[in-house]
């Protein structure tokens, strides 16, 4: 998910458990190249793993919302 007000941008991650499983691999990598190319084009980068969502929604909400403030 894309989040833009004027001039900040924000990139959301949800990382599924089974997709992530190996986090020392290639989907790792990938994930820390796509990071960095985001960061470089100027977009922060806000991750969370799927069962953060799912168990605890409101604390995710409230570090976008912090973001948002900033």
């Amino acid at each position: 998910m894309r989040l833009v007000f004027g001039e900040r941008r924000l990139n959301i991650e949800i990382d599924g458990e089974r997709y992530h499983r190996n986090w020392d691999g290639e989907l790792c990598r990938r994930d820390q190249i796509r990071n960095q190319r985001l960061m470089e084009l100027g977009w922060d980068v806000m991750r969370f793993w799927v069962y953060q969502v799912r168990d605890d929604l409101d604390t995710c909400i409230e570090r976008v919302r912090k973001w948002c403030d900033e």
